[in-house]
């Protein structure tokens, strides 16, 4: 079944005082984001500090998650730099009910070729063997070092319609979205913020994925609402005040300032641990950034 269009949040990880991960809290607050404006949930991205945890342990966490939500409101990140370990990531979230993946390209060799990157693909579909995911591909140029062309994407997509049948877009490049949304039909382009919800819906794309949703879901639900009944004006108005929302948010590190707002709502289940290289803000940036949403009155209803 494929992931539904709309609002998803990249749900951030919250680990225990040793770094474990944290499994209860994370599915409160995967529960907590499917009923207050998401439609999906993706987990094990960059948000979810995903390439700082270990395939084992990635391993481990699908094995405890299924069963837990319906196969289509959840994406689990599976990109890695080597083949074998993406392909036992995607065979386990299959196996698991899980048919929905996110999938960085191989991101420690620079500027690799079209035609390394759709090889890379070629492999993993060739291991995958009868089993049929939904991939979706992740565009993160910043972190990655490069794009994914709207030409490779387009080879990936004629080769496998079935299979790779979308993407997250993080580059923040509206031109080269829409670009991808002309040359590929029906190919479900999320974008990798929220400030484009509305922008990408009116070009035919499939919604968002985005880091901040974690904390702004309420009010991009209110967006894609007003979306699907078909009010663009209230849209545009319900946008306003969500970009004003991400934009506040975006003046941190994405990942300890995202876990900084979520300690201060529900402190019984996120707390300060954040797994290196990344910190947690300090109390001086926390006090700063939690002046700077006060600043724009945001809060999370229902608390």
């Amino acid at each position: 079944m494929i992931a539904r269009e709309g609002v998803w949040a990249a749900s951030v990880t919250p680990f225990n005082a040793d770094l474990s991960i944290d499994f209860g809290a994370l599915c409160a607050h995967v529960d907590w984001l499917l009923e207050n404006g998401c439609d999906g949930v993706a987990l094990m991205g960059t948000t979810g500090e995903g390439t700082s945890v270990g395939v084992n342990e990635r391993l481990a966490l699908i094995e405890e998650l299924e069963g837990r939500w319906p196969e289509d409101r959840i994406m689990l990140g599976v990109g890695t730099p080597a083949v074998p370990d993406t392909v036992n990531l995607i065979l386990k979230a299959i196996d698991h009910e899980f048919g929905n993946v996110l999938m960085l390209p191989p991101y420690y060799f620079k500027n690799p070729p079209d035609d390394g990157l759709f090889q890379t693909v070629v492999e993993i579909v060739r291991r995958l063997g009868r089993e049929m995911p939904k991939i979706h591909m992740y565009d993160f140029p910043q972190m990655v070092g490069f794009p994914l062309s709207a030409g490779v994407l387009a080879r990936m997509n004629d080769a496998w319609p079935d299979i790779v049948v979308g993407m997250k877009d993080s580059s923040g490049d509206f031109d080269k979205m829409s670009s991808v949304l002309s040359r590929i039909p029906k190919f479900r382009v999320y974008a990798g913020t929220e400030e484009l919800l509305v922008p990408i819906r009116l070009k035919g794309g499939a919604g968002c994925i985005s880091a901040t949703v974690n904390v702004t879901s309420q009010q991009a639900g209110r967006v894609w609402a007003a979306l699907q009944d078909g009010d663009v004006k209230q849209a545009e108005i319900e946008q306003t005040k969500l970009t004003t929302q991400r934009l506040a948010l975006q003046n941190w590190p994405m990942v300890p300032g995202v876990k900084a707002v979520l300690r201060k709502y529900f402190p019984d289940r996120m707390n300060r641990m954040i797994r290196p290289p990344l910190l947690a803000l300090s109390d001086l940036d926390r006090e700063r950034l939690f002046k700077a949403l006060d600043e724009i009155a945001f809060e999370i209803e229902g608390i």
